[in-house]
């Protein structure tokens, strides 16, 4: 390597170095200082020799000695895609291995996140048939039951279409956003539902209920829905490993809102005014508007509820926001009825 130049006359002379050390009692031999007029060897405060590094850790598989090797997927990588593949390329290399040595899969990171999209889709199957067993038990009518009822799986069907748009998978943060909303996809048709009873009561027809009934009802169900997305609009922009986790959420949780939305003007009326018959009392609206209120939260509380009672793997995040959820919905219901007549009896002019 260079160490500098010498200049003598016109011309300059490159000192250079050779910076390799051939063998190691070389090392030994390097200055490291001076002291007392006497050069300071490394050999006077160190020892170099060739041999092997000192064992700091051994690995053994069966009491047998062993090699551990950890596979780490890149940022951005599926990990259930990573150890699928892995996987495959062990059972292909296993029959050119000599018999003496064994492969054998220690850790397996992919089974906890397995485990918890399970987990999961339980909470959402679970969810959306309570959600479905109430708004039976409320109409107690076949239709008008399964008009709702309907309502979930077009929902959830254009956020799938949005996570496969902009190349995002079904993973646990997904998950858990469909969970939340599988009791407010109906809250919209609900409404809507209950006001085309009404009209229906009014002797309309099945097609002028279903449009005086959901016009009637459209202002104030997208009212109702642009306020839970405003909700959830901040977490867009939270920065950051939460931002990324929560960020995800919200923007799944809102595609879903205003496709329940969309699906509650154009879907539901559609299917009130061919399906939808008034064919006893039993089936009338409540004057009072008590019915739809009930049934707006009770099936949001029974889509929270299979997330509140989790006990898989993941329940130690989901069942914490599932209770959570469930308690600031009791509290503004119970405002909701108490409080809110009352203000209005008080400041209504009428």
């Amino acid at each position: 390597q260079p160490l500098g130049s010498i200049k003598q006359g016109l011309t300059d002379y490159t000192i250079r170095l050779l910076g390799e050390f051939t063998k190691p009692e070389e090392i030994n031999e390097v200055v490291l200082g001076k002291r007392d007029g006497k050069y300071v060897y490394l050999r006077d405060i160190a020892r170099v020799e060739d041999g092997f590094k000192e064992i700091t850790m051994q690995t053994r598989v069966n009491k047998n000695p062993g090699l551990m090797l950890t596979i780490q997927k890149q940022a951005g990588v599926n990990t259930i895609e990573v150890v699928t593949q892995v996987k495959k390329k062990i059972a292909a290399l296993l029959p050119s291995l000599p018999p003496d040595v064994k492969m054998h899969l220690i850790f397996d990171n992919s089974e906890d996140i397995i485990d918890s999209l399970d987990a999961l889709k339980s909470s959402v199957w679970l969810g959306i048939g309570l959600v479905i067993l109430v708004v039976w038990f409320f109409l107690r009518q076949f239709f008008g039951s399964l008009i709702i009822a309907l309502t979930i799986p077009f929902s959830l069907l254009i956020a799938f279409i949005y996570l496969f748009l902009s190349n995002k998978t079904i993973n646990v943060i997904s998950l858990f956003s469909l969970a939340i909303t599988a009791g407010m996809v109906v809250d919209n048709a609900i409404v809507v539902v209950d006001n085309v009873y009404r009209y229906l009561e009014r002797n309309k027809s099945p097609v002028e209920a279903a449009i005086y009934g959901t016009t009637e009802m459209s202002l104030a169900i997208a009212a109702s829905t642009f306020t839970t997305v405003v909700v959830f609009l901040p977490l867009l922009f939270v920065r950051g490993v939460i931002g990324i986790m929560f960020g995800e959420l919200a923007i799944i949780v809102i595609v879903t809102l205003l496709s329940s939305l969309f699906t509650a003007v154009t879907f539901t009326p559609m299917l009130c005014a061919k399906w939808l018959r008034l064919k006893s009392h039993k089936h009338k609206a409540g004057k009072l508007r008590l019915r739809p209120v009930l049934m707006f939260i009770i099936t949001i509380l029974a889509g929270l509820l299979p997330l509140a009672l989790s006990r898989g793997q993941g329940s130690e995040i989901w069942q914490p926001l599932g209770i959570t959820m469930i308690g600031g919905l009791s509290i503004s219901t119970l405002i909701t009825m108490l409080f809110v007549p009352t203000l209005y009896a008080a400041f209504s002019r009428e």
